[in-house]
């Protein structure tokens, strides 16, 4: 698993520029593939236009991100010294989290590699340990040796607090689990089972931006 370093100095608001349309460097990058998170946090700032959707407000900057490795992209266009929230979706594979809930992830693991967050202080959700997969079929196939080793599974946080070790950032995770690798695997769950967990982290990363920037909700 290759997790580059960052883009040179000289290049990083480049690409900043090229795919956020914005070449500000933020304090706070908050990182989604989940369209429905990103939407209502992108109408709190200005949006911009570039590969990907994006809104900037104040030192935050929001991220209408990929699934899976291209998450590296966004991540290696910041400086040094940001922090990234990623939150998006995981499969649980234990009794302890159930769909609809929000965890916060401690440890997450990866093709032999294990690597935790950055910071978790203070967080209000249950912590999880995660496998990160390359792809939905992996999941599914690789179930049972996945339960062995993590409670969640999901495709980008390993890469996220890799590339942030490597770079010289700091890195969350926190995500609502939309499926149960055995009880309600991803292929038979209906949306409306985790929209209660989709509710309460949109709520919850809106209070956490308070901590950079003042705005009416």
């Amino acid at each position: 698993m290759f997790v580059p370093e960052s883009f040179p100095n000289g290049a990083r608001a480049t690409m900043r520029r090229l795919f956020f349309g914005t070449s500000c460097s933020p304090k706070l990058a908050i990182l989604t593939p989940i369209g429905s998170l990103f939407d209502p946090w992108s109408k709190l700032g200005q949006p911009s236009c570039g590969w990907w959707r994006a809104s900037r407000l104040g030192d935050i900057l929001f991220v209408n991100s990929r699934q899976g490795s291209a998450v590296l992209d966004p991540i290696s266009a910041l400086d040094p010294g940001s922090f990234i929230l990623y939150t998006g979706l995981a499969g649980s594979c234990c009794n302890a989290h159930k769909v609809g809930d929000v965890v916060e992830v401690s440890r997450a693991f990866s093709q032999g590699i294990a690597v935790s967050a950055s910071c978790v202080d203070q967080s209000p959700f249950p912590m999880a340990t995660i496998a990160t997969v390359s792809c939905l079929a992996e999941s599914y196939e690789r179930r049972e040796e996945i339960a062995r080793i993590a409670e969640c599974v999901d495709m980008e946080t390993a890469l996220v607090f890799l590339a942030a070790k490597r770079q010289g950032k700091h890195a969350r995770s926190v995500q609502v689990v939309s499926d149960h690798l055995f009880d309600y695997p991803f292929y038979e769950i209906a949306k409306d089972s985790y929209a209660r967990g989709i509710d309460v982290l949109r709520d919850y990363v809106i209070e956490f931006a308070r901590d950079y920037v003042t705005f009416d909700r």
